[in-house]
């Protein structure tokens, strides 16, 4: 895979966790917001209850009260039990109304409307409470104080009608305005994963689109690859080891005989290899990076009087090191295996105020690669004149030669005289 595919594949996770993050924050706000609602209005339904059922409680203790009212002299005490049980529970179950009852399920959660109603209905409750606890005490009751009983009875009633209409009127508005919250918060929802699929799935989709076409493509050129390798590559290394193997060192007409034979096979591997060629680099594997800067001292191969070859490979820093020196044999050639060496040169030139030589560079390099070493010398502000001397065709190397400055050429091994004059 190249190095851009490579690159991508931290923005699919980045789009990935912003797509589940915002999915995640969408869902925790919704049920936060709906359990919010829900708690204010859960006890709705107990406040109704209880508050319906002090209508009847007033209706209980009236219709007992006029029970005890008719038997005159003859009182039970089951019915006074009853009138004080009734009396108690309507007390207590007033209060839970507006204070508040945990056992009872009730929070204080009254309205003004409601708190204004229950100011009137206030000295109405306290008549029937007063009526009632007196009848206990004396247990009797006269007429007088039956008509008191029946008229606040009935405001009683009718007011406390009003408080229960209020409550179930509260608790309709209160689920009204769930129910649009829910909606709106179900309809933002949409628009928010409509927005991530338009803006980033969709160019997302598009992009893994692209990458399977490009998969698809390296997987022909692999299988290509493989084919190459295991039927003409193979063929001419069997040919040379097979000479190799067989050729007599002390027999020099053999020796020429056979060198025709490795020279033949040498050009048909170097054919073959063309056929890994990427189509975008020029037919001679010359490149140019950046123009000639004139301003350098020495502006032609001839004026050179160093040059570095920076590569691992001995045999071929041998031949490079032949041909600049059949080119030029004033040039001193020094080689070095490793970055890291030939980093310590260059500082100490650096040091001694020496003029910095051109260098040919290998990219694919053991402990510090091509790339590493160009990073190294711009972070150390030395910028010699560098030639980009490798086996790689590959264009995404050659695009990313062009990003430094102080490269000039892109070559490919071997170096030959027909390129000489392209970085001269």
């Amino acid at each position: 895979m190249s190095e851009k595919n490579e690159n991508s594949t931290p923005s699919y996770q980045k789009i990935y966790k912003t797509f589940v993050i915002t999915v995640i924050a969408l869902i925790l706000s919704s049920q936060g917001i709906t359990q919010y609602f829900i708690y204010t209005q859960k006890y709705d339904a107990n406040r109704i209850n209880i508050a319906g059922r002090q209508r009847m409680l007033s209706q209980n203790i009236s219709k007992t009260i006029l029970k005890i009212y008719l038997q005159k002299e003859t009182v039970l005490n089951e019915d006074l039990k009853q009138l004080e049980t009734l009396k108690d529970l309507f007390i207590s179950s007033e209060k839970a109304i507006l204070e508040g009852n945990d056992a009872l399920s009730i929070k204080e959660n009254n309205s003004e409307l409601a708190l204004s109603l229950f100011k009137t209905l206030k000295p109405h409750s306290d008549a029937l409470t007063l009526i009632t606890g007196a009848l206990l005490r004396e247990k009797k009751i006269d007429e007088s104080m039956i008509q008191k009983l029946f008229f606040h009875e009935a405001e009683f009633l009718k007011t406390m009608d009003q408080i229960v209409s209020i409550y179930s009127q509260e608790s309709v508005t209160r689920s009204s305005r769930l129910q649009l919250v829910e909606s709106i918060l179900a309809f933002f929802a949409v628009l928010v994963i409509l927005f991530e699929i338009g803006i980033l799935y969709r160019p997302l989709i598009q992009k893994l689109t692209e990458d399977n076409k490009e998969l698809a493509k390296q997987k022909k050129s692999l299988e290509d690859f493989s084919f190459l390798l295991s039927h003409k590559v193979r063929k001419h290394v069997a040919n040379l080891l097979g000479l190799m193997n067989t050729i007599n060192p002390n027999n020099l007409l053999e020796i020429r005989e056979y060198f025709q034979y490795v020279r033949q096979s040498v050009v048909e591997l170097d054919n073959v290899s063309r056929e890994f060629e990427d189509k975008s680099v020029t037919n001679n594997f010359i490149v140019q990076i950046n123009s000639v800067d004139s301003t350098k001292r020495y502006e032609t191969f001839e004026k050179l009087r160093t040059i570095m070859l920076v590569d691992d490979d001995k045999i071929t820093n041998i031949l490079t090191k032949k041909l600049l020196l059949r080119h030029n044999p004033e040039v001193k050639v020094e080689i070095f295996l490793t970055g890291v060496d030939s980093i310590r040169y260059l500082e100490k030139l650096k040091t001694d105020n020496w003029e910095y030589p051109i260098i040919f560079l290998d990219i694919n390099m053991p402990e510090m690669n091509g790339w590493e070493f160009l990073d190294k010398i711009s972070t150390l502000n030395i910028s010699p004149t560098i030639y980009i001397l490798t086996s790689s065709i590959d264009k995404n190397d050659i695009d990313k030669a062009r990003s430094y400055k102080n490269i000039r050429a892109f070559l490919t091994k071997p170096l030959t005289l027909e390129k000489m004059p392209t970085f001269v």
